[in-house]
């Protein structure tokens, strides 16, 4: 009976370091942050596009957008994320971060026979178009999945710019870090208006719901309530999300 317990305890050790080295193995091949870049380590061009369809078009919008411009954009080397969805309290308003190389990169995709085609299409459903331009601040994420996004804008006074410009980078920072569900983090500024404006991409609702119960972001939260003079917090329903390292592959040719 000793030995039998013997062997018992000796194969369950066994078994438990063979799990903890496939627990340890999984954890090595777990994808990490990165920042978005061009190929010679500048930051992209990046702005934001808000959409708003005639009252109850925008399915349609979208459905001419999968149809014309979603088998091309993969194609477009410079064009390295079209980020986005549509506003949870309003589905006629669509919003999308969009990074491309450059400016000559924005000109290729927007100039494509696919992307006049999609423009055609939505001409007669398209209430109104705004184009932001912005300065990336921070473009982390990992190559996964997503399923919960939300979008952030806020404002501050001119004098207090540079402080929430450096809160930005570092929350976005430690939040893709840190935080195995966050899966992306993207902080832009608009200088002429005094916004900044951030999206923000979860593996799904619980971890964002862990990300904000945590101390690192109840801190972050403590110190923009100091500089933020208005913020307007909105969810966009996106089904599912995928955040792709594409950058990595452009070789800054056409």
């Amino acid at each position: 009976m000793a030995d039998h317990l013997t062997s018992y305890r000796l194969a369950w050790t066994k078994g438990a370091r063979i799990a903890a080295l496939i627990l340890l193995a999984l954890g090595a091949f777990r994808a990490t942050a990165a920042e978005i870049q061009t190929p010679d380590g500048k930051p992209p061009m990046v702005h934001w596009a808000i959409l708003e369809s005639t009252p109850g078009d925008m399915d349609q919008m979208q459905a001419f957008a999968r149809e014309n411009v979603a088998p091309r954009a993969p194609k477009e080397q410079g064009t390295y994320a079209l980020y986005g969805g549509v506003d949870a309290t309003d589905p006629n308003r669509l919003c999308l971060l969009e990074i491309y190389r450059d400016e000559s990169a924005y000109e290729i995709h927007v100039g494509s026979d696919e992307f006049h085609e999609y423009k055609s299409r939505r001409a007669p459903i398209l209430k109104s178009l705004i184009i932001v331009p912005v300065e990336p601040i921070a473009l982390e994420q990992k190559p996964e999945k997503g399923t919960e996004v939300w979008m952030r804008t806020v404002v501050v006074d001119k004098d207090d710019a540079p402080a929430f410009r450096a809160l930005a980078r570092q929350e976005a920072l430690e939040a893709t870090r840190k935080f195995d569900g966050v899966i992306g983090y993207f902080a832009t500024e608009d200088a002429e208006s005094g916004k900044f404006m951030t999206l923000e991409v979860f593996r799904d609702s619980e971890a964002r719901a862990n990300y904000r119960a945590s101390s690192t972001y109840i801190e972050f939260r403590r110190k923009r309530d100091l500089i933020e003079r208005g913020a307007d917090e909105r969810k966009l329903n996106v089904g599912v999300i995928t955040l792709t390292e594409k950058y990595r592959e452009d070789d800054g040719k056409n």
